[in-house]
């Protein structure tokens, strides 16, 4: 999993505890959907971004889902 910003991609940790997502849906098997990513603030800087989740498959290739927002950093 990768957070792709302005097209740089910073690696994400897929699998932290989301016990809140798994009792919302129902499903026991969401309990480990989270995950975290650290980018340092000096890297974005001010303005706006693109911004994306780059869902990658188990191959290492194929992006399952990836969903693309603008944020502003003031």
């Amino acid at each position: 999993m990768n957070i792709v910003i302005d097209g740089t991609h910073y690696p994400a940790i897929y699998g932290t505890s989301r016990a809140d997502v798994a009792l919302h849906f129902g499903v026991g098997g969401y309990a480990f959907s989270g995950f975290t990513c650290s980018i340092p603030a000096s890297q974005i800087g001010l303005g706006e971004h693109q911004t994306a989740v780059h869902v990658i498959g188990r191959d290492g290739d194929s992006v399952y889902a990836a969903w693309a927002v603008v944020v502003r950093v003031r």
